[in-house]
């Protein structure tokens, strides 16, 4: 189980609580902690849950990038660095977990949902639902593969809003989603089909095939700048490159669950 994490130190008593419980369906594990500089207590509550907890892993940044670059770059190197992990230490794990370290993932899991879906054969990456489905950056969809924030808004925000909720409202009980790219904070995969693809903060239109990039130019119309930063360096979030080159290089199949598996915690609503 993997996590980078920075200035969430209020939340990882709950989070390492969550891995413990999804470790035991496991007969080995480990949680890897890829540490960013924080301004709050995250490094001594890591220090201190390590003391209780031998499986835990900590990495603390060896290499920062430049406080300039776009926090998707910063994510991506965090996320690659815990990729390496994998790959130089653990790579004979049949599975991986990416799990946010924020309020997203502190309410605790729903162990039986997990298990229910955990031993089936149906998917290579398996992310859940949300009470509200909140990650549209990450979603790539079939008319819809590139990212929601570089279509013109908020036409481009509602079309994808609409298009998941039609998903998951539609989805037969018990079956899965078939996308590009999901996450919601939190995702299972199987090792040998993600284990050589990476994550990058930058747009990797390259990883996409024309017809569907033209199919999502269609629906929603001509792609532009990052949203929230035009004027910085090109960003996208860091999921899609992962998901897109494991899709389309190993056959991967990407999955959403419509059922919840992290309500929202009372705590940190």
């Amino acid at each position: 189980m993997c996590s980078a994490v920075k200035n969430v130190g209020r939340f990882l008593p709950k989070i390492v609580t969550n891995m413990k419980t999804l470790g035991t369906v496991f007969d080995e594990y480990v949680m890897i902690f890829f540490y960013d500089h924080s301004d709050d207590d995250t490094w001594h509550v890591l220090e201190e849950l390590k003391q209780y907890n031998n499986n835990i892993v900590i990495i603390n940044n060896p290499q920062p990038l430049s406080s300039a670059a776009p926090r998707t770059y910063k994510i991506a190197h965090a996320r690659n660095s815990l990729l390496n992990a994998i790959r130089n230490s653990y790579k004979h794990y049949e599975y991986f977990i990416m799990m946010d370290a924020d309020e997203i993932c502190t309410h605790p899991v729903k162990l039986d949902i997990f298990k229910k879906y955990l031993y089936r054969r149906d998917w290579d990456a398996l992310s859940f639902n949300k009470p509200f489905y909140y990650d549209l950056w990450a979603l790539s969809m079939k008319h819809l593969i590139f990212s929601i924030w570089h279509f013109e808004q908020p036409n481009g925000h509602q079309i994808y809003i609409d298009a998941v909720n039609y998903l998951l409202d539609s989805c037969p009980k018990d079956e899965l989603i078939s996308v590009y790219s999901a996450f919601c904070g939190f995702a299972i995969y199987r090792t040998p089909k993600f284990i050589d693809s990476f994550y990058d903060g930058k747009p990797r239109l390259d990883l996409i095939p024309e017809f569907l990039l033209k199919q999502n130019i269609g629906t929603s119309g001509p792609i532009l700048p990052y949203h929230w930063a035009p004027n910085e360096p090109p960003q996208d979030c860091e999921h899609r490159s992962f998901h897109l080159y494991a899709v389309f290089k190993n056959e991967a199949r990407v999955r959403i669950s419509p059922e919840i598996i992290f309500p929202t915690d009372p705590e940190f609503p």
